[in-house]
């Protein structure tokens, strides 16, 4: 198979349509002498495809969603990978748009679209490292949110901590990260009004993937999270207490309207916490004698 020139080729776009808040995708070149239009597959080199279109037989497949276009085309580089974002994941990292969030990207706004989408390519390594990295900072804002309830009982912090919690799981791809915030996630739909949706959690997207995995050992993992995440809340307001000089106050009782099956799992959290580590978040969530296949973590 001939391998094509790197300046006889660019990017015009990716694979699929934008189907969650942040993604990544195999791009869509163009081989600019002919003009014909292919996948480019995750490799250094790049091969001749075997079949191509023309820029006018690929227009249906974006109306059918089978591909998104870049506004400008962008130039080829190996082991090329899309990324994207919608305005709502930008958002929930606190800022206005992705420039601010990776400045070395070239990001360009895809058109046609309900709400802003941006788009940018970089090398598959590097699209993986960001994404993980900008999971880290919604799974840390998820526990956050979590910590807020605790200490002010607003139900509010608890619906914002399940939507990062699905944010970050949008753009996470390192399997322990996953998990990790799996755990968020989980906390998020315990603590809420209708907490019974933790049991759905388990039955249609863990046990599939993890036959072995019982529901207690799940709703332990989560019940312990909750509990690591109580305890730093509670030092982190007595370390605020002690610099003003002030005796620690009691605060809104967090547990307010939550049903009494939810209280008595609440109240009898000290028991997990030597299983799943120390306070400061480098838990080991599944018992020892759990095995986690990956097909789980990206469930």
């Amino acid at each position: 198979m001939k391998t094509l020139p790197s300046d006889e080729l660019e990017i015009i776009g990716f694979n699929g349509a934008v189907l969650s808040a942040c993604g990544r995708a195999l791009v869509v070149a163009r081989h600019k002498p002919t003009g014909r239009c292919f996948k480019l597959e995750d490799r250094v080199e790049f091969l001749e495809p075997t079949t191509g279109y023309t820029r006018s037989e690929i227009e249906p497949f974006q109306e059918e969603g089978c591909l998104t276009l870049f506004p400008t085309p962008l130039p080829i580089l190996p082991k090329a990978r899309a990324v994207y974002l919608t305005e709502e994941f930008v958002e929930s990292m606190e800022l206005s748009n992705p420039s601010d969030l990776s400045q070395d990207l070239s990001w360009q706004e895809i058109s046609g679209t309900v709400g802003k989408i941006w788009a940018a390519v970089a090398d598959a390594e590097s699209v993986e490292q960001r994404m993980n990295e900008w999971g880290r900072e919604l799974e840390a804002k998820t526990d956050d949110l979590l910590m807020r309830f605790f200490s002010e009982g607003n139900q509010k912090s608890v619906r914002q901590a399940e939507r990062t919690a699905k944010l970050a799981l949008c753009a996470a791809r390192d399997p322990k990260l996953r998990a990790n915030i799996y755990l968020g996630y989980g906390a998020a739909i315990l603590l809420s009004p209708t907490h019974k949706r933790l049991r759905n959690l388990y039955q249609y997207i863990l046990r599939p993937q993890i036959p072995t995995w019982s529901w207690d050992d799940f709703r332990e993992g989560v019940l312990g999270h909750v509990d690591t995440l109580k305890a730093r809340e509670r030092v982190l307001r007595s370390s605020r207490s002690r610099r003003r000089g002030q005796v620690a106050p009691g605060t809104t009782n967090p547990t307010q309207g939550l049903s009494e099956d939810v209280m008595q799992s609440l109240d009898n959290l000290d028991r997990h916490v030597s299983q799943y580590g120390d306070l400061w978040g480098t838990r080991n969530i599944f018992p020892n004698n759990v095995k986690t296949p990956l097909s789980f973590l990206y469930a």
